[in-house]
């Protein structure tokens, strides 16, 4: 069942190469693996049929609380999600961001590229300025571009949670406000309310526990002190009951033609291909992929008489070193 499944939900459009074209709209979302919640194929991507596949979405899926729904910058996603889900999140998937980035900025690529996934995946503000400084000193235009969007759209560090702590950088300093009063008792009595305060709040200075849903190193090391199970502070969308739900939907197989019902007015309709054109030439096999999927990252060939990159023994100009 779908109400087992995470809230997040990332929809996307994908082009069909078969005889008749067409595009197959996608909604998925995470339990232990990826769970397909829905699907449709549709004509053409436009306000229409995405307005038309949030709907009946809707009507299977509900509105749920904590639910957040992910995509590309489709302008016709965008605006079909305010629609039917004003009041949920619309976030950017940080894959389909990082392409956008490659397409516009040119200049050093692969300096941007860890330094943007460290900056999308980054828990604490304090991290997050510091990866976004380096980007800046690398292109600003970036940072830019990356602001106009929306932090709270793509960064784990603006995410929004139910509940929130003072965060800083150092575990303790963030506990001190929460625990001032057993400050000056023995650690024994002040590890118990640590414990008091995870079992509690489930947060921690990190952020990873409340973003997660599971327990960060810092939280570990405390439900270790005191001998409890952390799978107790897991989310309950990662236990085996919830993924064993999820898929406990009986499928039963379509009967004989010959037993359906089908009512007249549909028994009149004629449906007809939808008109395309023939594109010149041999038709692809295989969907067009961007630089970033096709090329992996080679090793720089190197000279085999000085050791140096970017040349071989036949056009090398160095003089041979010796021993």
């Amino acid at each position: 069942m779908a109400i087992c499944c995470k809230p997040i939900v990332v929809v996307d459009g994908s082009f069909l190469i078969a005889t008749y074209r067409g595009m197959l709209l996608t909604a998925c979302s995470q339990d232990a693996g990826v769970f397909p919640l829905a699907y449709a194929i549709v004509d053409k991507e436009n306000d229409a049929s995405w307005g038309w596949f949030f709907e009946r979405f809707k009507e299977a899926f509900d509105d749920r609380d904590d639910m957040c729904i992910v995509s590309d910058r489709n302008e016709s996603i965008a605006k079909s999600a305010s629609i039917v889900y004003p009041k949920v999140s619309h976030c950017v998937c940080i894959w389909h961001l990082w392409n956008n980035i490659k397409d516009r900025y040119k200049r050093s690529q692969e300096e941007l590229r860890e330094i943007f996934f460290a900056t999308a995946r980054a828990y604490t503000t304090e991290e997050f300025n510091h990866h976004m400084t380096e980007m800046e000193q690398i292109d600003g235009r970036v940072k830019d571009y990356l602001f106009d969007i929306g932090y709270h759209r793509w960064s784990r560090a603006h995410a929004k949670v139910n509940r929130t702590m003072t965060m800083t950088s150092n575990i303790a300093e963030s506990l001190n406000s929460a625990i001032k009063a057993a400050r000056e008792l023995p650690i024994h009595q002040l590890l118990e309310e640590i414990r008091m305060l995870i079992n509690r709040e489930r947060t921690c200075s990190c952020r990873r526990f409340q973003l997660d849903q599971i327990p960060c190193p810092h939280a570990w090391a405390v439900l270790r002190s005191k001998s409890l199970e952390g799978e107790d502070y897991f989310s309950m969308y990662y236990s085996n009951e919830y993924m064993l739900k999820a898929y406990d939907i009986p499928i039963y197989p379509l009967p004989d033609e010959s037993t359906w019902t089908i009512p007249v007015e549909v028994l009149e309709q004629r449906v007809v291909p939808p008109v395309w054109n023939k594109m010149p030439g041999r038709p692809k096999k295989v969907r067009y992929k961007k630089v970033s999927e096709s090329k992996a990252k080679r090793p720089k060939s190197s000279c085999g008489q000085c050791g140096r990159e970017g040349h071989n023994r036949r056009t090398c100009r160095n003089i041979p070193y010796h021993h």
